[in-house]
């Protein structure tokens, strides 16, 4: 179960009636160009800071126009439920395709690109589905031994899949207008009534309306885009409109009042992206009407990814969120612009250089449409700490103005969040554009991850995390396992923040009490270090009075001595501890996490029913970066 944050929804008034009026009193107007803008597309043509998606846009349209279409084949679809594996269902082939075909063709201008295109969009016409295999639910009437059957519109499902790709065909031919041929305009518009609008009217059961994760965003998103290019009737278009923002609501009641999300920065990209595409489309529809950028919450969760940024596109890889990404240039850029984030417009302009890719064509337009500003060479540094009170989460650096320097995160919550793995009391120790402790970020997408199974992964079961091992139990699944915030306390030379996470493990674990506590010192020379220290009380009944404290890394593990030692690339790190029992390391090959994970497992001193452990992390510069 996931909270829900009471905030401010200013769309919670809107009605279907008053949208309808809106979308008939105001001209019919896109925050996206059309092919007929030549000015626009020539301007992104000679734009240096494009150049890269320009070429890419060119080459893999060279490259696949004259292929077939790549096939979705029956087999392919069952291969999800007789492996469990997604690789051999091709529809992001597909849509990669057509986005360099559509975008190619609006930079060329010369009509080679639109027999291919017109292929692509009736080929998808005529799938029986756009729902992926993974997420066709068997619970669902659509579902029949693994294939979808037909059904009525009340009993189809729309899912994250589905849903974009009607929002990406709706922009496709609102961006090719009558370079497209009408019959096949006509065709598209019909299938994607007939396979998601329809079916978002009728059906009131989408397990995702009343949700606060990113599905709520990205399935709401997508049909409201979809309605406004794909249907004319204002009074039908108002009506999914002020489904989708009612919904929408909930969606933000997953964030904290301060902005911060459990799912972790990859899944506020996904989510929110598509909340910002909503929310531009609506509002510039409606001549500024109804603009879904009106809750206060949305300036907050816009600024969220700075705010937790450990280094140059280094997010702490808490839950099913990877470590290393990009903030994506044109929510950036939207974002900033809008709301007046100074720091997150420049940081989208900046990264429309390097990180804009043609593999999305709505990502690519609107990189190239949502960028076109200047921003002054300034960047600020960020917060020295920066604290998430309702997800309890606390990032703390020892020198902000050093984009290299020490940064640390932890995090409190519970094991019943979204994407959720059981690591509460978790932390990061980031150097040098690398985290030498760190989350193993997300395992395989297979079938069994999200399945009875889920905690079996290394990725997702405690012992996975640096967090304690107590009596030989982990933590548990659920969000009745969570921690409580202590302490906080800010200093000029240190940080702290403290969590009780008791209840976090089993009843059979004999617990009475577990506290861990983060200090970050800056006194420690230049560099600073990062202090971690557990302390247990045991229950008289409990089974025995073992505390274990856990270190997980992508990086080299070795002892030297009585010290750990943490080998990265451009740093390493000496973890020393109180204690004089036999601590271990070992390599976990495990596949699931797309790498090899070290695991240092460090036993506190026996002290009858009371039992601390307390572990210093001090980081160093390799080579000649060491100052």
């Amino acid at each position: 179960m996931t909270e829900s944050y009471d905030h401010e929804y200013p769309p919670a008034e809107w009605s279907a009636d008053g949208i309808a009026a809106a979308l008939r009193e105001a001209d019919e107007t896109y925050p996206i160009p059309t092919y007929a803008d030549e000015a626009f597309w020539r301007s992104v043509r000679e734009d240096d800071d494009l150049r890269g998606m320009v070429d890419a846009a060119h080459e893999r349209a060279a490259e696949v126009a004259d292929d077939p279409v790549v096939p979705l084949t029956a087999s392919g679809y069952l291969h999800y439920k007789r492996e469990g594996a997604r690789a051999e269902y091709p529809a992001d082939l597909r849509r990669k395709n057509l986005s360099a075909l559509v975008f190619a063709e609006c930079l060329e201008r010369e009509g080679r690109y639109l027999d291919p295109i017109t292929d692509y969009l009736w080929d998808m016409c005529n799938q029986p589905t756009w729902t992926q295999p993974q997420h066709l639910s068997e619970d669902g009437a659509e579902y029949r031994e693994g294939l979808p059957r037909p059904v009525s519109p009340a009993d189809r499902q729309i899912e994250l899949r589905s849903a974009g790709a009607a929002k990406r065909l709706a922009e496709v031919t609102y961006v090719l207008g009558d370079r497209l041929h009408p019959a096949v305009r006509e065709r598209v518009h019909h299938e994607i009534d007939r396979k998601v609008l329809t079916p978002y009217l009728a059906n009131g059961d989408f397990s995702w309306l009343d949700s606060s994760h990113n599905h709520n965003a990205v399935c709401n998103g997508s049909v409201l885009i979809a309605a406004l290019h794909a249907i004319e009737d204002a009074d039908r278009q108002a009506r999914i409109v002020a489904r989708a923002v009612e919904s929408m609501g909930h969606y933000l009641g997953g964030f904290g009042a301060d902005g911060c999300t459990p799912e972790g920065i990859h899944y506020w990209k996904y989510g929110f992206a598509f909340y910002t595409m909503a929310a531009a489309h609506l509002e510039g529809r409606t001549d500024g009407a109804y603009s879904l950028f009106s809750p206060p919450v949305v300036r907050e969760i816009a600024d969220f990814p700075l705010r937790i940024e450990l280094s140059r596109n280094r997010f702490p890889p808490f839950s099913d969120a990877s470590e290393e990404t990009d903030i994506t240039p044109y929510i950036a850029c939207k974002l900033g612009q809008r709301l007046g984030l100074d720091a997150l417009a420049a940081r989208g302009r900046e990264d429309v250089k390097t990180q804009s890719s043609v593999g999305y064509f709505s990502s690519a337009l609107r990189d190239a449409a949502w960028s076109r500003f200047e921003v002054g060479d300034d960047a600020p540094s960020p917060p020295r700490r920066s604290l998430f009170r309702d997800q309890q989460w606390w990032v703390a650096r020892a020198e902000p103005e050093d984009a290299e320097g020490l940064a640390v995160a932890a995090k409190g919550g519970h094991n019943g969040e979204p994407h959720n793995h059981n690591d509460v009391g978790t932390f990061v120790c980031h150097y040098r554009r690398e985290s030498l402790l760190t989350d193993p970020g997300p395992g395989e997408y297979d079938s069994g991850y999200f399945g009875d199974g889920r905690y079996s992964y290394f990725a997702t079961r405690s012992l996975g995390h640096s967090v304690p091992f107590v009596n030989g139990y982990e933590q548990s699944a659920g969000d009745e396992f969570g921690a409580t915030v202590c302490d906080v306390a800010s200093h000029d030379d240190t940080e702290q923040f403290a969590l009780d996470i008791t209840d976090c493990y089993p009843a059979e674990a004999g617990l009475d009490a577990l506290r861990r506590e983060f200090e970050l010192d800056r006194t420690a020379g230049s560099d600073g270090r990062l202090r971690v220290t557990d302390r247990a009380r045991f229950a008289p009944d409990a089974p025995d009075t073992d505390l274990t404290g856990v270190l997980v890394s992508r990086a080299p593990m070795t002892f030297e001595g009585d010290r750990l030692v943490v080998t990265g690339e451009r740093s390493n790190a000496t973890v020393s501890f109180d204690t004089d029992l036999s601590p271990a390391v070992e390599r976990v090959d495990d596949h699931s996490t797309g790498g090899d994970v070290w695991r240092a497992r460090l036993p506190a001193a026996d002290a009858g029913r009371e039992a601390s452990l307390e572990v210093t992390v001090t980081p160093e510069p390799l080579g000649p970066n060491r100052r």
